[in-house]
């Protein structure tokens, strides 16, 4: 049974939601589909509970389960209301328990599948008698062929009925007869079936669920699905609702997990096997390789970054009269049409854009998300500079830190930072790598600007040294050294010559001017630092690229062209890593195996393009950067410990 974690933003694509009318139908939909406390989410006043069940070849249905407050058809027609308000699902289903209406032909646990809702209440009251004005509603017709298809459903053996019988429930379809009443007389039952030959079972809500369901906008897909606790006569009691909830709940299981509506949502990617971790681990064993960090790992910030800073220019612009919606937007006002790249946000294209269809327009949805961060620093680039050339450089870069610094208020390293952090000591009790244990990796490159790299590192109490570019002002284009512990930072202007003053391995293990036992990492931030002058806009992007490579000190050049880089935070198609990887690798072919790790869809081209001129493995993954790190987290708690032979 798929997970899903009930902290979200924004809508979701929702396939279906199961309403129920008593805690006890509600408990045991979620006991049958594997829902806990942790997936309650609330939506206004209402509760409901999220979660994701797993189909065939990664594809998945998104669930919403709901309870309504009360029994009757008029709590069911305004949670149905809300629900679709909600949720807007593909289809909704009524699950539970009601009385059956023939002791002979029926079995207390069968279920009963409601081809039609028949309101029995309506009618018009005269001296002599009732006039009955029923109305009948008729179920989902896609649904309902498909749940008379099903192939054969046998109960769990672990089910037992109240009185212990390993009895098999029938499937019955027919009408059922929904009211405001509990029946307890079998008299007046029998008054209620007299109207129509083919009831076959009476409840209380779904009349209420169909009415809102077939009357809505949209006339969601429903269907009434419950299974018999009594017969509605004067023995009835609750001994047999918990049996006939979870069978109710276990034949709903057996409907979904047989597909019967396509999917709302691309399906999953298969989560990496073990097998493709083992060459991460074994060159975190060798300490041969390097983390390379992109804003993926992060990606709110700058997305963030982009909207305020939008805010920023648009409160300075001035307004003209009679400016239609296309002269609004900023970034077309400063850019024209056409551009080459669509800068509209993935929320602010239209439904029929090619370029969204399949998928999910949240946050929890990969593809969406860098969608969104691809956008965001497209019209970062040219918002500032824009800006830029609107001020002096002094003004330009006050704006962004006091952006940067509102941003940076309250957030905390996240779990990637963390790993990469806590990796030296990890790999230090295990005594790996060999040659230098503890230092698993020599440099972790990032193109991130942020510090939370430099938190985790104090976090995880982690020696470290940062070596930065610098891309506007007297230095620009120079790389500045901040020492571990320093109070300033200082201008690398001999790096051909600058290996002795870092904390590098030499050949055999040996270290420069540092003793072995207080090696440690360098963080090279490629862009720059949220405190000093660090890339943002194009022509920065374009100085970095176009300066020479030899302004990098000559041991970390070195590293870059022995180690097998680890890309993670970024898409394949992402073209300021393209830009990146020409500049850094000039033949283009990176000189080990390396890998980029992503949750993106590239195209034929992209592939080919990385595998055979780069020669970078593209290793898609069905999971977050997050649990990316958090799987090889666990597969490195498996490693055992190097044993160190005593010397002679």
């Amino acid at each position: 049974m798929g997970e899903l974690n009930a902290d979200f933003a924004g809508d979701v694509a929702v396939d279906f939601v199961i309403v129920t009318a008593i805690e006890v139908e509600r408990r045991a939909i979620c006991a049958g589909f594997q829902i806990g406390d942790r997936d309650r989410i609330s939506k206004e006043s209402r509760v409901y509970w999220r979660k994701s069940i797993d189909l065939n070849h990664g594809e998945f249905y998104n669930l919403i389960v709901a309870q309504s407050p009360d029994m009757a058809g008029v709590d069911a027609a305004v949670l149905v209301s809300d629900i679709l308000h909600h949720w807007h699902p593909a289809a909704i289903l009524l699950v539970g328990i009601a009385a059956g209406v023939n002791p002979d032909k029926q079995q207390l646990g069968d279920v009963v599948i409601g081809r039609d809702i028949y309101y029995y209440e309506r009618g018009k009251l005269t001296p002599t008698g009732k006039q009955p004005e029923p109305i009948m509603y008729r179920a989902d017709a896609t649904l309902l062929n498909h749940v008379q298809a099903l192939p054969e459903w046998s109960l769990p053996p672990n089910l037992l009925s109240p009185d212990g019988t390993p009895t098999q429930p029938k499937i019955h379809y027919g009408v059922i007869a929904s009211g405001e009443k509990v029946i307890a007389d079998s008299a007046v039952r029998d008054e209620i079936t007299a109207s129509d030959r083919k009831i076959a079972a009476i409840e209380m809500e779904g009349y209420g669920f169909s009415a809102a369901s077939w009357q809505s906008f949209d006339r969601v897909r429903h269907l009434v699905i419950k299974a018999l606790c009594d017969f509605g006569d004067a023995s009835k009691g609750d001994r047999w609702q918990v049996y006939a909830a979870a069978v109710a709940a276990d034949f709903t299981k057996h409907f979904l997990l047989d597909r019967p509506l396509e999917p709302r949502n691309p399906p999953r990617r298969a989560m990496p096997t073990p097998g493709q971790y083992k060459p991460i681990i074994d060159e975190l064993k060798f300490g041969n390789i390097v983390p390379f960090l992109g804003p993926g790992i992060n990606p709110n910030f700058y997305i963030q970054l982009a909207s305020h800073l939008t805010e920023s220019i648009e409160a300075d612009l001035p307004q003209e009269p009679n400016q239609n919606a296309a002269e609004r937007n900023l970034i077309q006002r400063l850019i024209g049409v056409p551009c080459q790249i669509c800068h509209y946000l993935p929320d602010d294209r239209p439904q029929q854009c090619p370029m969204l269809q399949g998928i999910e327009r949240v946050d929890s949805c990969p593809v969406y998300l860098e969608q969104r961060l691809a956008v965001a620093k497209t019209n970062l680039r040219y918002l500032s500079q824009y800006y830029k050339l609107i001020n002096n450089l002094d003004t330009f870069y006050d704006k962004l830190y006091e952006i940067v610094e509102s941003l940076e208020s309250g957030r905390r390293a996240n779990p990637v930072h963390a790993f990469w952090a806590g990796l030296p000591h990890q790999m230090l009790a295990k005594n790996y790598p060999r040659s230098c244990p503890g230092l698993p990796y020599q440099l972790i490159v990032t193109t991130n600007c942020d510090n939370l790299l430099e938190q985790a590192f104090d976090q995880a109490q982690q020696p470290y040294d940062v070596i930065y570019y610098v891309a506007d002002g007297s230095d620009r284009g120079k790389y500045k050294h901040w020492r571990y512990q320093s109070q300033t930072a200082q201008i690398i202007d001999d790096p051909q010559n600058y290996d002795d003053q870092l904390p590098l391995r030499r050949a055999g293990g040996t270290m420069g001017i540092r003793e072995q036992h207080s090696s440690y990492p360098i963080i090279l931030k490629l862009y720059g630092t949220q405190e000093n002058r660090f890339v943002v806009t194009e022509d920065h992007l374009n100085s970095l690229v176009g300066s020479p490579i030899k302004n990098l000190p000559s041991g970390l050049k070195r590293i870059l062209g022995e180690a097998g880089i680890l890309f993670l935070g970024y898409s394949p198609n992402d073209s300021d890593l393209q830009q990146l990887v020409n500049w850094l690798w000039p033949d283009q072919k990176l000189p080990s195996v390396s890998r980029l790790v992503h949750q993106s869809h590239p195209g034929d081209l992209e592939k080919k393009i990385w595998k055979d001129q780069r020669n970078v493995e593209l290793l898609s993954i069905a999971c977050t950067p997050e649990e990316f790190v958090a799987s090889l987290q666990q597969e490195l708690e498996g490693l055992k410990p190097r044993v160190v032979e005593p010397m002679r």
